[in-house]
């Protein structure tokens, strides 16, 4: 199973009534199924990362001085895709 599906299967099982906006599958290009993929192919790269940042968060964080990965505020539209 790929992870965009697990993902998706798992949180139907978790969250039965949920929205439907919400519900929708998740996607091989997500967030979270690229972090899963990159955790089960490369666990290496995994652990030696501080966090995941999207570009889409990345840019105003840069517009804004904000440095430190911690202090960036993710958008929920990019990751959630």
């Amino acid at each position: 199973m790929n992870e965009a599906a697990e993902i998706t299967a798992l949180a139907k099982k978790m969250r039965r009534n949920i929205s439907p906006s919400v519900a929708a599958p998740t996607r091989a290009n997500g967030s979270g199924a690229k972090i899963l993929k990159c955790l089960r192919t490369a666990p290496e790269v995994f652990n030696a990362a501080h966090s995941w940042v999207e570009l889409s968060d990345l840019f105003p964080a840069a517009l804004t001085g904000t440095e430190h990965p911690d202090k960036f505020i993710a958008g929920v539209c990019a990751a959630g895709s």
